[in-house]
């Protein structure tokens, strides 16, 4: 069925700062110049007859906390705004949880939550502005990148922006109309998280690791999998007193044989003691991390943790603003190398601050040079027809390479794509 809505992408695709499917639904309802409840009514109208017998809502009013916990009511949405976009909106929800997690009380804010600092570097880079899905885990008190609290209420009116009137794009506050990309006290270097407490950074690996390889093989059993085979290696070498020790001798059998569910806290600590990602132990692929195999290994700090070295200090503002003059002033698409050699930054600051603007640049540089190539082959394609419009018809075959080099050496474009439309052109129009 051919979507009924705009293809708007899910924003941040493949990185951690994924855009929440509660923030998709709003930002959605403002790009169509509606308001949420009318968004769920047209789909409604719209949307194929057995989504329809799931789309049972009351007066067609889901609070927001709804759509962002694991529920029925948040699946059913994931369904009928992927059918109804044509979108893949998977990364933006927490449905994976629901197959993996017995209990994750207090683990999920049930509403909207921003960093005014994110807010206005997207402003700033004339980016569309969006609620990030990591924002809605309790435990990421602080932005990741700036350091700075997490706002759940406009500080000028109070307002959640739950509400359903969608005024405005989602960093103007819907009911007051103020910014909520500025914050109304200015913040003190005191009142930042220190950058050694990073108590979400697990997470922010996580929602990047599914955004990128989804999270289909996510299921109770895999946890159990990566536990068990990390016991059984060190069951079997006689070394299982060092993951007791680890991990608790009790609570590491009672999850394995069933006895005691494991919730996504549980899960965290214990990835975080086997110094693993939580996507290998939640896809059940533990005993594949060579971090579990010697218990010596465990908690490492990383390379260079200690060292002590000079550090850049960088003019966030000044580099965003130059980042929009040179994107802007650049008649094409920059790769990643180019605009970061351009603003004299790394690749790795941009990847590091601004992954939703890396994944953007990256795809329209593919899409410029794909382009690009196109064109070239249209050029000899067109040269190769003119040539062979002068050459007898039963010579034309044999003349086909010496024609590639004629075009080659009046071109100059590249051997493989000349002799490549040479051999279409002449497929096309002199093959039978």
């Amino acid at each position: 069925m051919a979507s009924k809505l705009f293809s708007i992408p899910l924003l941040g695709r493949g990185t951690s700062d994924v855009e929440s499917l509660a923030s998709y639904i709003h930002r959605m309802a403002y790009e169509h110049g509606i308001g949420v409840g009318e968004l769920f009514r047209f789909c409604s109208r719209n949307m194929p007859a057995e989504l329809n017998n799931k789309f049972a809502v009351a007066n067609y009013y889901i609070d927001v906390g709804e759509i962002i916990r694991v529920n029925d009511t948040s699946d059913m949405l994931l369904e009928v705004f992927e059918n109804m976009t044509g979108q893949n909106l998977r990364a933006g929800s927490l449905t994976w949880m629901r197959h993996i997690i017995t209990r994750m009380r207090g683990e999920i804010y049930p509403g909207f939550r921003w960093c005014p600092e994110c807010f206005s570097e997207m402003e700033a880079l004339d980016e569309p502005t969006y609620f990030k899905l990591i924002w809605n885990f309790e435990s990421v008190s602080h932005c990741l990148v700036h350091r700075t609290e997490l706002i759940k209420n406009c500080e000028h009116c109070g307002s959640d922006q739950s509400t359903y009137r969608k005024r405005a794009p989602m960093s103007v506050c819907q009911e007051c109309g103020q910014p909520l990309s500025k914050r109304k006290k200015r913040l003190t270097s005191t009142e930042l998280q220190p950058s050694w407490i990073g108590t979400g950074t697990d997470i922010a690996y996580l929602l990047r690791d599914i955004s990128r390889e989804g999270s289909d093989d996510f299921c109770p059993e895999k946890i159990r999998m990566s536990l068990s085979k990390v016991f059984d290696h060190y069951w079997d070498s006689d070394n299982e007193q060092q993951i007791y020790r680890l991990l608790g001798r009790d609570r590491l059998l009672a999850f394995i044989h069933r006895q005691r569910p494991i919730s996504f806290r549980p899960a965290r600590i214990i990835s975080h003691k086997l110094g693993i990602s939580l996507f290998t132990l939640l896809s059940g692929n533990a005993e594949y991390s060579s971090s579990v195999l010697d218990a010596k290994w465990f908690c490492n700090l990383p390379p260079g943790y200690l060292e002590s070295t000079k550090k850049r200090r960088n003019d966030h503002m000044k580099i965003i603003n130059k980042i929009a003059k040179v994107t802007k002033q650049s008649e094409n698409p920059l790769s990643l190398k180019e605009l970061a050699k351009k603003v004299d930054v790394s690749v790795g600051y941009l990847e590091y601050r601004h992954p939703v603007l890396v994944a953007n640049i990256v795809s329209e540089h593919k899409k410029f040079i794909a382009q690009e190539k196109q064109k070239k082959i249209q050029v000899a394609t067109a040269k190769a027809l003119e040539q062979f419009a002068r050459i007898e018809e039963s010579k034309i075959n044999s003349m086909k390479e010496q024609v590639a080099k004629n075009i080659h050496q009046e071109t100059g474009l590249s051997k493989t794509i000349v002799k490549n439309a040479v051999e279409a052109a002449y497929k096309a129009n002199y093959l039978n």
